[in-house]
């Protein structure tokens, strides 16, 4: 099952070693999002830790460790390992959006878990896109939706795993149960050795 590592506004990155323990307990692909100047940033289909650290360390090097960061470890479980369906995506019904490597939105999100809701076989996305074209889309129409609790409350009961949703306005909404761990947060313990 993947991982999301979220390292929230002002908070000291994790250390490599704990993203190298993600990415090699989820070696399927990797990606990261942030928020800056009110937008979400997405970079992925990374398929090496190397590569995926040192687009991370330029990132960082060009926008600081201020802002908030989501990262994403995949293990496949549709549409097999490809750089399209690694994780983050962006909020968007256009399933093209959500294949690209690089893209900018005003919300992103993350997922870990399986979509009982959305897994329909499909060999060219997988349950958490189909997710995000039908239903999350629907569901979240603004920058601020995380003030309405029934939303949360309904991407939660229809999803049945984690999200992690990234805005703009550097608010990130975590949905389901996160592990805390010096600041950051971890979907599960496949950050740790």
């Amino acid at each position: 099952m993947c991982v999301i590592a979220y390292k929230p506004l002002n908070v000291n990155f994790m250390k490599k070693s704990v993203l190298e323990e993600c990415f090699r307990n989820n070696p399927d692909g990797s990606g990261f999002m942030f928020a800056e100047n009110g937008k979400v940033h997405i970079r992925k289909g990374f398929m090496t830790f190397t590569d995926f650290w040192d687009a991370l360390e330029t990132t960082r090097k060009k926008y600081g460790d201020i802002i908030p960061y989501v990262m994403h470890f995949r293990i496949s479980t549709q549409a097999g390992v490809n750089q399209k369906c690694c994780h983050p995506y962006p909020l968007s019904s256009d399933m093209e959006n959500l294949k690209k490597l690089s893209v900018t939105s005003n919300i992103g999100i993350a997922h870990n878990g399986i979509i009982r809701l959305t897994s329909d076989g499909a060999k060219d996305y997988n349950d958490t896109m189909k997710f995000i074209t039908d239903y999350a889309t629907l569901l979240i129409s603004k920058i601020d939706w995380w003030k309405n609790p029934n939303i949360s409350k309904a991407l939660k009961e229809l999803c049945g795993s984690k999200l992690a949703i990234l805005g703009g306005d550097n608010h990130c909404e975590l949905i389901g149960d996160f592990i805390q761990d010096n600041g950051c947060y971890y979907s599960n313990t496949s950050y740790q050795k």
